[in-house]
């Protein structure tokens, strides 16, 4: 090849890893604000000018577009977020620990993916499979980082064998849950404050010196949970039809008409209803999510005499809720996670039921704080970290993990959270 041609070969080939370059920024942009569905061909095409036929050049079909994006996205955020360091004895771990979890809280472009990979992880849709797995062999990577940064720190632990094995998992399982659940608190714009961050630090190191940690003491097919019974009139058929195209085909997809040929009704008797899939799903959203209710119910029974006991029961329920009814939470993250005007009132939805239910929540946790604490803040950032751990595990459980078993967290959970009190109050 002569120098010339070597030139335009070489300037050929700098001009397509642009092209390429802009056809997944702009579908990182669109996936990431408005849904993976949304970042079709057509769209792509009008955000970039570059050609279906070019796009498909360098993508075989949507699906293996979508997944480069997000590991395009998955890299990007790679460079500049360190990976935990096993550097055990260099100062307490709990430092080391606030310091690490502090690192990547960022949601800007370059965490793109990780919200690209939550909406498919809470999506029940066959469509996204091959989605989800992507998403979750990069998640594994970040949770085979963490583990063995616990496997670590646990080295030299009183526990040993399968005991130590299954407090280092649950570990990573607690310190992923709090990544997960952060990323979605931010998202939806409730950015969490440092303090939050280190008294789950707090919490976790406090566990990671604990000896055995007493099972939850209850049978749960005794435990009273609110199982939806089959919808009886028109308004009720309808949200629960609403509920089932969503988690199939997502947002953007779930239009009138698949959501009326679900419910097996004209769409006449849906406008009679609601003004508007909008509408429709906000109350979908408002209709389904009270799983914080037994801590309601308790404080409302028992006030100042409510026990640990009880509140472990009560976040146990709380989980076999999310377990056993996880619709109208999936519903509530995937509006969360959109930025577009769509969905507006959903969201808004959404989030003031979030506000009640930390609200319920501090009423609870109040009555667990140690005598002396002062602050009132503290409450309110614990009913928070409660809120976001939670998330975190429901979206854990989503991709399969600790799935049919986060009821059975709670008292390790509640452990985390009691030491993270009393930690941070500074009062025995």
């Amino acid at each position: 090849m002569d120098l010339e041609s070597n030139k335009k070969t070489q300037r050929s080939t700098k001009q397509g890893e642009r092209t390429k370059q802009k056809i997944l920024d702009a579908t990182i942009r669109i996936a990431s604000t408005e849904g993976h569905r949304a970042a079709t061909v057509a769209r792509i095409t009008q955000e970039t000018g570059v050609s279906p036929s070019s796009i498909y050049w360098y993508f075989k079909d949507k699906q293996a577009l979508v997944a480069a994006a997000m590991e395009h996205s998955y890299r990007e955020r790679r460079t500049f977020v360190p990976s935990w360091k096993l550097n055990r004895g260099q100062g307490p771990r709990v430092e080391r620990l606030r310091a690490n979890l502090a690192r990547g809280g960022n949601t800007d472009i370059r965490t793109a993916f990780w919200r690209m990979g939550v909406t498919v992880a809470v999506e029940a849709s066959p469509e996204v499979v091959s989605l989800r797995e992507r998403f979750q062999e990069m998640r594994n990577h970040s949770y085979q980082r963490l583990y063995a940064w616990w496997a670590d720190e646990l080295l030299l632990s009183p526990l040993q064998g399968q005991q130590r094995e299954q407090r280092v998992k649950l570990l990573t399982d607690l310190t992923m849950a709090l990544l997960d659940g952060r990323y979605i608190s931010s998202a939806i714009g409730t950015q969490i404050t440092e303090r939050v961050t280190a008294m789950f630090a707090n919490g976790l190191d406090a566990l990671a010196e604990a000896g055995e940690i007493p099972a939850l003491g209850w049978d749960v097919t005794k435990f009273e949970v609110s199982n939806p019974n089959a919808p009886t009139s028109s308004r009720e058929v309808l949200l629960h039809a609403a509920t089932t195209v969503m988690a199939r085909h997502g947002f953007h997809a779930s239009t009138i008409s698949r959501i009326c040929k679900e419910a097996k009704l004209p769409p006449s008797s849906l406008y009679w209803k609601f003004k508007d899939k909008d509408a429709l799903l906000a109350s979908v959203v408002e209709a389904g999510n009270d799983d914080y209710a037994k801590f309601r119910e308790l404080t409302a029974q028992r006030g100042p005499s409510l026990s640990v006991e009880d509140m472990t029961h009560a976040l146990a329920d709380h989980f076999y809720h999310l377990e056993m009814n996880p619709g109208s939470t999936r519903i509530g993250i995937l509006l969360a996670l959109q930025d577009g005007q769509t969905g507006a009132e959903g969201r808004s939805e959404y989030s003031k039921i979030r506000a009640e239910s930390a609200a319920v929540l501090s009423q609870a946790i109040t009555v667990q704080c140690p005598a002396g604490v002062t602050d009132p803040t503290l409450v309110k950032d614990l009913a928070r970290l409660t809120m976001v751990v939670s998330d975190g595990l429901f979206v854990g459980s989503q991709l399969g993990e600790n799935q049919g078993k986060l009821h059975l967290l709670a008292p390790e959970i509640i452990y985390v959270l009691t030491n993270a009190v009393h930690i941070e109050s500074g009062v025995a």
